[in-house]
């Protein structure tokens, strides 16, 4: 499974259009998460605690999402637990249409 967290420019810092040019248009945080019991790490209590946290605040987003509350899920904990010397980092496109090029992944 795979979470991706998309980063945009602040509208009012972009001029014109922002895909035609060299400029960066977005960057993306691609997580792979493994169902695969062979394949997975042994988590740390705080790991277990933040993904546990992140799912249970994914359920109630949902929740305020269905009444036409604004939401937000907090990313910070689960950032803080990712193994981030285990990346790859290019210049692509997003995975869904339109394809957007000059996404940094």
């Amino acid at each position: 499974m795979e979470m991706q967290v998309v980063h945009y420019a602040k509208p009012d810092d972009l001029e014109g259009d922002p895909t035609g040019g060299n400029e960066i248009f977005a960057s993306v945080i691609g997580v792979l998460f493994t169902s695969n019991k062979d394949e997975a790490t042994e988590l740390s209590n705080a790991a277990q605690a933040a993904l546990e946290n992140f799912y249970e605040s994914l359920e109630e987003s949902a929740l305020l999402e269905a009444a036409g509350v604004d939401w937000q899920v907090p990313l910070s904990n689960l950032m803080a637990v990712l193994d981030l010397e285990n990346k790859w980092t290019y210049i692509g496109s997003f995975t869904t249409p339109p394809c957007t090029t000059r996404v940094y992944w």
